[in-house]
């Protein structure tokens, strides 16, 4: 621990020449006790605590004794302190770990605050008192997809402060849903000249979705179209992994083909949906829309 290192200078004498004993003490700020720390002439001494301290000197030939107070200032030295953040990177839905570690050079004791500005506002995360240097507070919370400016304040008895600062900003968690063809039909519609999000009743439909690469539970894939005969057909699959974080499912129900009860002209949807560990979901509605049934189509191509 860093410490003010006094040099006492000594000017007595004796008018006699008769030879002096010294002895010296001192006295720490805001006590009463006096310590003897010295017989020698011109020592040295640490005084390792801020504020002011008395100096003392008993000077005696022997005979007679005289004595001489002299008051010593050793200037505070201001605590530091580092403020960090774990895990990093973050996503949105995480735990962070913010720690604040406080250091004082005096071996003060400090109070400790870690705060977050909000609206050009510091508000208090967590504050605690009578910390030992070396010693930290932390906090926790789950954190969204917004910036974090984090401050940490340490000040000790005397007000001395230091200060650190950190920013941090969690990555968003998102879930991007695709509707494929398969490459024959796909080739159909371009040679129809048909948008890729039109289909015909009776395609199985090439589901894809790329997810965050973050841990996660489950990727489904949800499809709701009418048919026909005016029933609504839902269906949900849970995704397969194909190259994470690309995960996919191929849609089909005979119903959607047949020729009494196929899916009827218009938009269905597909719902992708991504569950991660850290308790986050996110969903994407792809709609498409569906512009005949295959035994339309192939009579069209039949006759072109």
């Amino acid at each position: 621990m860093p410490e003010s290192n006094v040099l006492s200078k000594n000017k007595s004498r004796d008018p006699d020449g008769d030879p002096l004993t010294y002895q010296w003490y001192k006295r720490a700020p805001n006590s009463t006790q006096w310590i003897h720390f010295s017989n020698a002439k011109d020592p040295q001494q640490v005084l390792p605590q801020s504020g002011y301290w008395r100096i003392r000197l008993v000077v005696s030939d022997g005979k007679a004794s005289d004595s001489e107070e002299k008051e010593v200032f050793v200037q505070n030295k201001w605590p530091t302190v580092d403020v960090t953040y774990s895990p990093d990177p973050l996503y949105e839905g995480d735990t962070v770990l913010l720690k604040a570690l406080a250091y004082d050079a005096d071996g003060d004791r400090m109070t400790v605050k870690l705060e977050r500005k909000v609206n050009g506002v510091w508000q208090t995360l967590n504050s605690q008192t009578n910390v030992i240097s070396g010693g930290s507070i932390t906090h926790t919370r789950v954190v969204a997809a917004e910036l974090y400016e984090i401050r940490a304040v340490a000040t000790d008895p005397l007000g001395g402060e230091g200060e650190d600062t950190v920013n941090f900003t969690p990555n968003q968690l998102t879930v991007t849903g695709m509707v494929n063809h398969t490459p024959e039909w796909k080739a159909m519609h371009e040679k129809a000249g048909n948008p890729l999000n039109q289909f015909y009743a009776g395609e199985r439909f090439m589901t894809e979705a790329v997810v965050t690469n973050h841990p996660l539970k489950r990727v489904t894939v949800s499809f709701a179209g009418d048919l026909i005969t005016g029933t609504r057909l839902n269906m949900t699959l849970q995704m397969l992994e194909k190259l994470h974080p690309l995960y996919h499912a191929e849609i089909y129900d005979s119903k959607m083909g047949s020729p009494t009860e196929h899916l009827k002209d218009g938009v269905v949807n597909f719902t992708f949906v991504a569950e991660w560990q850290n308790g986050i979901i996110k969903q994407d509605v792809v709609p498409v829309n569906i512009v005949s049934d295959v035994y339309r189509a192939f009579d069209f191509y039949r006759s072109n």
